[in-house]
């Protein structure tokens, strides 16, 4: 396993966004919850169905397509 990498288990979400640098996603309510805490947010858009949280085309994540 990579040193530079590490699996957090047993800790609240709040507790792990708050150290986190940015989030990665794949379409979750995780999403919301790092925007409340003014993370920055990549989401992976894998389809071409629309999304159901509209975050990309209101320009508060990014998406990666």
């Amino acid at each position: 396993m990579n040193p530079k990498r590490k699996v957090i288990l047993y800790y609240a979400l709040p507790q792990v966004l708050s150290v986190a640098d940015l989030l990665v996603t794949y379409g979750s309510t995780t999403a919301l919850e790092a925007m409340l805490q003014t993370k920055p947010v990549l989401i992976l858009i894998l389809t071409r169905k629309r999304d159901l949280v509209p975050s990309v085309a209101q320009g508060t994540a990014t998406g990666v397509y």
